[in-house]
């Protein structure tokens, strides 16, 4: 395959790696970090360059992501937040009823 760039190559082979595995949707989350930052990447060197994107390569780094791995924005977005900052411990006092 021919690609027009080496980031866009390595977009391709972590994409095409995510799908090998049976993983479920959380899973697949927490791989895409690499895949994440190669679009945040692409679209920086776009940006400085000063060229146009075609319409597939059009959204926020999350909504590309989401895309790619074939979840939805909200729970990509849901999921990462969990990956990033864990799940917030409770306290005993907020299971007190006032």
């Amino acid at each position: 395959m021919d690609f027009p760039s080496v980031i866009d190559e390595k977009i391709h082979i972590v994409e095409k790696n995510l799908f090998r595995r049976h993983m479920v949707d959380y899973q697949k989350i927490e791989r895409t970090t690499p895949l994440e930052a190669l679009v945040a990447e692409k679209a920086r060197l776009r940006e400085v360059a000063g060229t146009l994107t075609s319409n597939e390569d059009r959204g926020r780094t999350s909504e590309l992501t989401a895309k790619a791995i074939g979840v939805s924005k909200a729970t990509y977005e849901r999921a990462k937040k969990i990956r990033d900052e864990g799940i917030p411990r409770r306290r005993p006092r907020d299971y007190l009823t006032p």
